[in-house]
């Protein structure tokens, strides 16, 4: 995944989140918006990375952020079958709607 990296949020990286960001570094901006409007945590809910989306959103992460068609990562989840990502981002305060 091509996101900037740089100081916006210092979070602990679990080894699952490790793939996403190069051996060398330790900070990643969560709140990095692609040019269609894709975060991070849209990646990895679309991806059905349920661990990866939790640290996600406990580091800081917008789970109601939208991208430019109005999708949120709970969209994302639930369009690529992955059942229980769906489930822990609408315990985590996702809006199902």
């Amino acid at each position: 995944m091509g996101c900037t990296l740089c100081i916006n949020a210092v979070i602990e990286l679990g080894e699952e989140l490790r793939s996403f960001v190069p051996p060398n570094k330790q900070l990643v901006i969560l709140s990095h918006i692609d040019k269609n409007g894709l975060t991070l945590l849209h990646a990895s809910a679309a991806g059905g990375h349920t661990g990866i989306s939790i640290k996600l959103v406990e580091s800081g992460a917008n789970i109601k952020c939208e991208d430019y068609w109005k999708k949120t990562p709970i969209h994302y989840s639930a369009g690529g079958g992955h059942t229980e990502t769906v489930i822990k981002l609408a315990e985590l305060g996702a809006n199902i709607d």
